[in-house]
């Protein structure tokens, strides 16, 4: 977090909420515990309240009255009360908006409640509320660019269990009994942050750049940058590229993580890791670098000479 003013958050034991800003210091102890908003200690101002599910009959600030504390929480993204800057729905159910509610997604004035949402959620929103969202104007990122976070973070992950032997993964990136991590798995970790972040950002400069360019809605850019990575993948499967030995190392080697890297080597990196992981690994990789530098618009020599940076010793 940095200097954003949190004013309301839901989980799976209720909503918390004060239109003045939640403090701070009581967020980050709930991040440290990995523990739910129930467990909250900092003040909450007069216009403020927590709302857990098993509350029932509960008068708020501006007199509403709470029957029940369930669906007061599956229903708050829709309560007129909320508004703010940006919506970034993280859980909760799929269709949660869709047209039968999305005009509850505006002010009586028909002005967006939300005028930033980025979708951290699978499938919360539908696709034709999100065309009636952005249509009203609405920055709208969708699942499908904004999730690839955990897509990367639980991948990089899979790569580190293939690539050592059971023992060398208990050494390395196990916990002890007394909850502490090894060298190695803090390493690891900031390695793939900083994945993660420089991905995002690949993936963010992609649609916004298009959006300005194209006029194209930022969902429907997600979509075609999607489609595109995905064409690509397979044309690359089936083509010879993964038998270029120079390419094949090359794309491999930018691809590791380097503290895996330095670790373990090359050689034994390739040695223990399936095949197939390798050679899907190499596709999607290629892929998808290709088209964050040179966009969707780009032709097939721009494809070969992107691969020639790699045919090298």
């Amino acid at each position: 977090m940095g200097t954003e003013k949190i004013i309301g958050i839901v989980d799976g034991s209720g909503v918390l909420y004060d239109p003045a800003g939640l403090n701070r210091d009581s967020l980050l102890k709930l991040v440290d515990k990995r523990v739910m908003i129930e467990h909250f200690d900092g003040a909450i101002g007069k216009d403020g309240f927590m709302i857990k599910v098993g509350d029932t009959n509960v008068t708020l600030p501006d007199g509403t009255v709470v029957d029940s504390g369930v669906k007061f929480r599956n229903e708050f993204h829709l309560n007129p009360m909320v508004k703010a800057d940006y919506f970034v729905p993280c859980g909760g159910r799929p269709e949660s908006v869709n047209l039968d509610n999305v005009d509850k997604m505006f002010t009586e004035d028909g002005k967006l409640r939300f005028p930033q949402i980025i979708e951290g959620a699978n499938l919360f929103i539908t696709e034709p509320a999100r065309q009636v969202l952005e249509e009203a104007g609405c920055v709208l990122f969708k699942d499908a660019s904004t999730n690839k976070g955990g897509v990367t973070s639980s991948s990089l992950e899979v790569l580190a269990a293939l690539s050592f032997e059971d023992d060398e993964f208990k050494v390395h990136m196990a916990a002890d009994k007394d909850g502490n991590f090894p060298e190695f798995y803090k390493s690891y970790v900031q390695e793939i942050i900083a994945r993660v972040e420089t991905n995002a950002a690949n993936e963010f400069e992609f649609i916004w750049s298009q959006h300005k360019k194209t006029g194209k809605r930022t969902c429907e850019l997600t979509l075609e940058l999607s489609e595109n990575m995905n064409d690509l993948f397979d044309v690359i499967l089936a083509s010879r590229l993964w038998e270029n030995e120079k390419v094949r190392k090359n794309v491999l080697i930018d691809f590791f993580p380097k503290t895996l890297l330095a670790h373990l080597g090359y050689d034994n990196l390739v040695a223990r890791i399936p095949p197939a992981y390798l050679k899907a690994t190499f596709a999607k990789y290629l892929a998808s670098q290709y088209y964050y530098d040179k966009g969707t618009e780009s032709n097939v020599y721009e494809f070969y000479e992107f691969v020639n940076r790699y045919d090298h010793d």
